[in-house]
């Protein structure tokens, strides 16, 4: 069957195209163009920045019907998209510039990785791939880009988009297995979109020739959600349901994988509205039996939900009651519309719970009292923790996000830049003075710039009356040692 071409007709084809997408031949043109240092120009950056920006701008209608097609959910990230891209090129000038130290003889600068492979997943097809390409790109790497097999909608596009909008010697689309991929072709950096025991596997295997790459992937955990006792019910379930729910089935790491609820708000029930539907037959079918052996449990109660069609890979939104730390759907990442809910005595023990069971990729606090989240804040650790809300955060670009979801996405590139340490020694000056100490200090720390500049002026003159420094040289030497 010959693939439907998305820019003729907006309707888009089964199969994902097999030709065109070789292997050792693209990244011997990437190679290529990373010797050729042209994507570590401002210039170019920008460019493709602008033009990357612009196709999402364009084309949005017709990124929302490809993932439509895929998970019958609509796209809403495109504005995220979109500010990201601009952040990125809008701020471009002042990330790429050296970090200078007390007294500039020594600077830190980011340089590009230099080949970088970006494998994106099904249940963010279309982010999971622009969101790591534009900080790649801002960053001045050459970027190869593998997507998921399971949204071939979203992978055309993408396929058909991307050699058409940038630069095709510098980004380009693989379309092999990701075994063959690891195995065969070599890297500078992966970034992992979600964590996978897969790619684990595959990077630890002997055969592997990426064994020694730099990888960046997502800590693996279950979300979790605390509701208080004075938390405003109507507003939690709204939010929790929209995480849940609303956004991709409940298919994703940051949505509440089990809410922990106060004892005196556990009777009143959680809500919900927004839908989608599961990625596959055998990730539903997974779902039904999980569900199933959790209700077979005498204290577990079924809020409301549980049915399911497997023709049309629905299942409706589920809540389950009365659930303990042992019971089925507390044991793996269910990455569906089910939702566990737990009873706790307080705060304290919300935060036993949370820290007993590890790292969360994002935790929720629902409270009006600003102390409740103390305890969890202060014993707990997580990628992002948010208080009132339990989604907001995948709305906004932070500057530096670390350590957890998708961490460098959303703002700078450090991730995708490794640092170089430079340091000058200028002239004879300052290779007898390396280090500001006395009175240079005292100016250097203290006073603003001009007044550096005005008593080292002096300084040097009291000097040369008595016969200590070499003219105008000295001058410039001092104040290019001790002003940062």
């Amino acid at each position: 069957m010959k693939a439907r071409n998305f820019f003729e007709n907006e309707c888009s084809c089964e199969l994902f195209p097999r030709h065109g997408y070789g292997g050792q031949e693209h990244i011997e043109t990437l190679r290529a163009t990373v010797t050729s240092q042209k994507t570590k120009r401002i210039s170019w950056r920008k460019d493709q920045l602008f033009k990357l920006h612009s196709w999402i701008v364009e084309h949005n209608n017709l990124i929302s019907e490809a993932v439509r097609k895929d998970l019958r959910k609509v796209l809403d990230m495109l504005l995220t998209l979109n500010t990201i891209a601009a952040n990125a090129f809008n701020n471009l000038d002042d990330w790429t510039k050296a970090e200078t130290t007390l007294n500039n003889s020594a600077k830190v600068v980011r340089e590009a990785r230099g080949l970088v492979l970006i494998v994106g997943t099904w249940d963010f097809a279309l982010q999971s791939v622009l969101l790591p390409l534009i900080s790649a790109i801002a960053a001045g790497n050459c970027v190869a880009v593998k997507t998921s097999d399971l949204t071939p909608n979203t992978s055309l596009l993408l396929s058909q988009s991307i050699p058409r909008v940038l630069d095709n010697d510098a980004i380009k689309l693989l379309n092999l297995d990701l075994p063959q991929i690891l195995n065969t072709l070599k890297f500078d950096l992966i970034y992992f979109s979600e964590p996978s025991q897969l790619s684990t596997s595959l990077l630890s295997n002997s055969a592997s020739v990426n064994q020694d790459t730099p990888v960046l992937q997502l800590q693996s955990g279950k979300s979790v959600t605390y509701v208080h006792s004075d938390a405003i019910i109507e507003a939690t379930a709204t939010r929790i349901a929209y995480a849940k729910f609303g956004i991709n089935c409940g298919q994703s790491s940051t949505a509440p994988s089990y809410v922990l609820v106060h004892t005196e708000s556990y009777p009143r029930p959680i809500e919900s509205t927004a839908y989608g539907r599961i990625i596959n037959r055998t990730h539903l079918q997974y779902l039904q039996t999980t569900l199933t052996n959790q209700l077979a449990l005498p204290h577990s109660n079924l809020e409301f939900g549980g049915e399911s069609d497997l023709t049309h890979l629905f299942l409706e939104p589920t809540v389950v009651s009365g659930v303990t730390l042992t019971d089925p759907l507390m044991q793996y990442d269910l990455n569906g519309p089910i939702l566990p809910i737990l009873e706790v005595g307080d705060v304290f023990d919300a935060a036993r719970i949370i820290r007993e069971r590890g790292y969360t990729p994002v935790t929720s606090i629902y409270t009006q009292t600003p102390k409740i989240t103390t305890p969890i804040l202060e014993t707990t650790h997580s990628g992002t923790l948010i208080v009132n809300d339990s989604y907001i955060h995948n709305h906004m670009h932070i500057q530096e996000r670390t350590g957890s979801w998708r961490s460098h996405i959303h703002g700078k590139y450090p991730p995708f830049a490794s640092r170089r340490d430079v340091i000058e020694v200028v002239n004879r000056w300052s290779r007898k003075r390396l280090d500001v100490g006395g009175w240079r200090r005292f100016v250097a720390l203290f006073l603003p710039k001009v007044w550096k500049i005005v008593v080292v002026y002096v300084a040097f003159w009291i000097g040369k009356s008595v016969g200590e420094e070499d003219g105008w040289e000295g001058v410039l030497d001092r104040i290019r040692l001790i002003l940062p």
